[in-house]
């Protein structure tokens, strides 16, 4: 019999969520973030908020919105160094951002920068989920590894 405290789910995997707030804007008003505000109170479920360190992530409105809004929510001070084994950009999508990309059509700048915009529209859903996936494994290895890179 669980307890009442026990989660009702209780994975450690990442989950990417992708929004587009400008750098100095007030949270308060992205459907995303609310959204998951409002899923997570209506499915009783808990998480742990971790954002990378773009600058629309570290801004202090952002930062503190994240605090009143998720008690579990893990601050920039708080979340592991830049680093490329951590990045799920870094290890898997640009990859695959990369093989999508019709480099016969990249010419100039203009170009390259449509050839960018629908190459993301190309990127499969499951590399996405299965990077995000990889985390907690890269994780524990880059922690075996006393932090240095992975091979």
């Amino acid at each position: 019999q669980l307890e009442e405290t026990t989660p009702k789910f209780s994975l450690l995997q990442p989950v990417p969520i992708v929004g587009s707030l400008p750098m100095n804007s007030n949270p308060s008003g992205d459907p995303i973030l609310t959204a998951i505000v409002n899923v997570e109170e209506k499915a009783e479920i808990r998480s742990i908020k971790l954002q990378d360190g773009a600058k629309p992530h570290s801004h202090y409105l952002t930062q503190q919105w994240c605090r009143d809004n998720f008690p579990s929510f893990i601050g920039k001070d708080r979340w592991p160094p830049n680093s490329p084994d951590l990045s799920p950009l870094d290890y898997s999508i640009w990859d695959e951002l990369v093989n999508t990309i019709n480099w016969n059509k990249v010419q100039s700048k203009t170009t390259l920068v449509q050839q960018l915009k629908s190459s993301f529209k190309n990127i499969r859903e499951s590399v996405v989920f299965e990077s995000f996936a990889s985390f907690t494994n890269r994780l524990y290895h880059l922690c075996q590894n006393d932090g240095n890179y992975l091979r």
